[in-house]
């Protein structure tokens, strides 16, 4: 049959239901009016003539209110309110016509309510029945039998869509909840039959198959209570989304999955000023180095969705690279459809060394130079020398719609590079998240980490000043805090030379420190996965070690809000909630792989590496910390630390060193002499070409000791 034809057939047998409806309703107000008994003849007679009246008046009424649209098989609660909105309107108007007419003669005043409920009755009755008889079917069949924890919303919504998808092979049989008032009640039938406590007993009585977790709001402390009692079941068991991730609101069979580690060690949903930040960053020249890494990529998505003028990435590694800007090239474009295509910039802003000339202080800052062509004494790079870059096409970096998307395959080390892109691109913002991060490996490769750490985020830092960027960002870490590896002591550094510059300049520097992200390429979720893949063992280094950790995309978010709201020279700390032991983050990624930790996978404790602690800290001692207009966002102000002067030393010293093919040896030495003054910083190398230098080590280890004094490579950390 043609599919016009059979929704006209459907609505014809619909509104001749309804019409049928009238007469009997008519018919049963009299016959109940007179106690089901001996109606008088002279009242038959005269509800026999207002029929046509009836009828006529009260059809036109659900014609108009559109009663014969309405699908028997999805009826609700809509539809009862537009039956009783056309019923109590038809009446009303029927009273109005038969008061004119007759004066209402032999009309019982009992009428119009009876006349009413038996209406009301007699349609949406029958659609409900229907409705019932579908979900229902008769018969329950075969398949899992499932328990429901959550009789709210979620959980009505997925108990119906379960009785009604038969061949998914779910039975409800249950459901927990832990409001007293709902426990024995009823959910489309289904009983609530206790809390969630009982979760173990009610599987063992009713003989469960699965477990279905209907609690999208859930806390992550509930979602480990939760969890903590299906494992005690022993049963398998699944969650519906959380709020944030369910489609328009609705809870259905198809969007079950399994828990995963972020319900467990989530946390509650963030707020953002979406306005405030978009205003930030929109139409605006955004540069993120480091683009291709974990939060790197996550804030291009982040900062692609706020239309930015240009986004900028800039990365070292090829392949990361090549992945995020094909991933935001096949996302929605970051202007609307029709816009003028984006002004080239080199042309838009005239070249000029410092954001406003009018806001030099009296005495320069001596790691930005006054003018591009008289460098930095730290800086190695002349902007007076012609560019590495000149000639090598930039058009074929430039995607997306406009050329409003450039890409870059740059170490952020290269200083005649850098200032060449910045000259060229104009950033108006920089989030700088490029450093190395991975602390074991970083310890035995001190000049490596310094170079990109260190004199990367200085190269950086300098270019977002000369270049007139209004905002400089800086990503740093907890283990900036106390250090006590290299890693965390490179980052410390990092900030001191983004506070030192910011004395200086018009450009504002920033700070935002935070702990550990789940799911990044360094974390130790992907290694515990791998372990447990293959059977085990999984390796925790101590057993009362413990870290912070939040979602990526929750982080990136926060250090957007965090660039929106910052004055500059300030740190700003990201709330990171409650540390989590690492032991118990191995434990239930095990049992949510569906096996018993120490019986089916052993856990086994391999010591601290070098350069780890037990504890990280997100405030120095020294540092006064408050709050912010973002309530989880806290800011850190310490008075300045150390001889900003000693730092300019030490970097140059550094850059002497780390640059290639230089030996520098000299004036490391006098820089930092060792016990006895025999040791310098270079040492005659091997294995390599004729005057090839080799870095000390120890030396290197001495310098950064000197900037960043509360490095402590020894011991395990201490609580703040």
């Amino acid at each position: 049959m043609m599919p016009w034809l059979q929704a006209a057939r459907s609505r014809v047998l619909v509104l001749l239901h309804d019409l049928l409806m009238i007469p009997v309703a008519w018919g049963l107000t009299y016959w109940v009016r007179f106690n089901l008994a001996y109606i008088p003849p002279e009242f038959i007679t005269e509800a026999v003539a207002m029929l046509p009246l009836v009828m006529g008046v009260m059809g036109a009424t659900f014609w108009v209110f559109g009663l014969y649209r309405s699908v028997w098989r999805f009826a609700s609660l809509t539809d009862l309110v537009r039956i009783g909105q056309a019923v109590a309107t038809g009446t009303t108007l029927l009273l109005l016509l038969l008061f004119v007419f007759n004066r209402m003669a032999f009309v019982p005043r009992s009428l119009p309510l009876l006349f009413v409920l038996f209406q009301v009755l007699l349609l949406a009755g029958p659609r409900l029945c229907y409705r019932w008889l579908k979900d229902r079917r008769l018969d329950f069949g075969s398949g899992q039998r499932v328990l429901i924890v959550g009789a709210g919303r979620a959980g009505e919504m997925l108990v119906r869509d379960l009785l009604r998808n038969r061949g998914a092979g779910y039975v409800p049989i249950a459901f927990v909840d832990d409001l007293p008032r709902r426990v024995g009640g009823l959910v489309h039938g289904v009983p609530v039959r206790g809390s969630c406590a009982e979760i173990p007993r009610l599987v063992a009585v009713y003989g469960i198959d699965l477990i279905l977790l209907a609690t999208p709001s859930a806390t992550a402390r509930e979602m480990q209570r939760l969890v903590g009692l299906c494992e005690a079941a022993g049963k398998p068991f699944r969650t519906v989304p959380r709020v944030k991730e369910l489609l328009a609101g609705q809870v259905a069979v198809n969007q079950l999955r399994p828990v995963s580690l972020e319900d467990l060690l989530g946390r509650d949903p963030v707020t953002l000023d979406w306005e405030g930040i978009r205003q930030g960053l929109t139409d605006k020249v955004v540069l993120v180095s480091g683009a291709g890494g974990s939060i790197g990529s996550e804030l291009c998505r982040q900062i692609w969705r706020c239309r930015p003028r240009r986004l900028i990435l800039v990365d070292q590694g090829e392949f990361n690279l090549y992945q995020i800007e094909m991933e935001l090239v096949e996302a929605a474009p970051a202007s609307p459809v029709g816009a003028e295509p984006a002004t080239p910039l080199a042309q838009a802003e005239p070249s000029m060394p410092f954001p406003d000339a009018g806001a030099e202080p009296a005495t320069p800052s001596p790691l930005v130079s006054a003018s591009p062509s008289a460098p930095s004494p730290v800086a190695s790079a002349s902007l007076s020398t012609p560019s590495p870059l000149a000639g090598e096409g930039w058009g074929e970096g430039e995607r997306g719609e406009g050329g409003r998307l450039s890409r870059h395959l740059l170490d952020i080390t290269a200083a005649n590079k850098v200032n060449a892109l910045f000259d060229r691109l104009r950033p108006a913002v920089v989030f700088h998240a490029a450093a190395y991060k991975h602390v074991p490996l970083l310890e035995d490769q001190i000049a490596a980490a310094l170079h990109n750490n260190v004199i990367g985020t200085q190269v950086m830092a300098e270019a977002a000043a000369r270049w007139g960027s209004e905002r400089f960002v800086l990503i740093s870490t907890d283990k900036a805090v106390n250090p006590s590896n290299v890693m965390g002591a490179t980052k410390r550094f990092a900030e001191l030379i983004c506070q030192d510059l910011g004395q200086y300049s018009a450009c504002r520097f920033l700070t935002v420190r935070f702990g550990n992200v789940l799911g990044s390429a360094g974390s130790v979720v992907p290694r515990f996965q791998h372990q447990i893949e293959r059977g085990g063992p999984v390796t925790v280094t101590h057993p009362d070690i413990e870290r912070f950790f939040m979602t990526i995309p929750e982080a990136c978010q926060l250090i957007m809000q965090a660039a929106v709201i910052g004055q500059g020279g300030e740190t700003l700390v990201l709330d990171m909630g409650e540390p989590i032991k690492i032991r118990y983050l191995a434990e239930q990624m095990i049992r949510l792989s569906g096996r018993e930790p120490g019986r089916d996978i052993p856990i086994v404790f391999t010591g601290l590496r070098p350069g780890e602690k037990l504890y990280e800290e997100l405030f120095y001692d020294a540092e006064e910390y408050g709050p912010t207009p973002h309530p989880k966002i806290r800011v850190a102000r310490r008075a300045r630390v150390g001889d900003a002067g000693q730092r300019d030393a030490a970097l140059a010293t550094l850059r002497a060193a780390l640059a290639p093919g230089e030996s520098g040896a000299g004036g490391l030495r006098d820089a930092c002499p060792a016990p006895g003054g025999d040791r310098a910083l270079l040492a005659p190398g091997s294995g390599g070409a004729a005057g090839q230098a080799t870095l000390d080590e120890a030396a290197l280890a001495a310098l950064l000791a000197q900037v960043v004094p509360d490095w402590r490579p020894a011991g395990g950390g201490r609580r703040s």
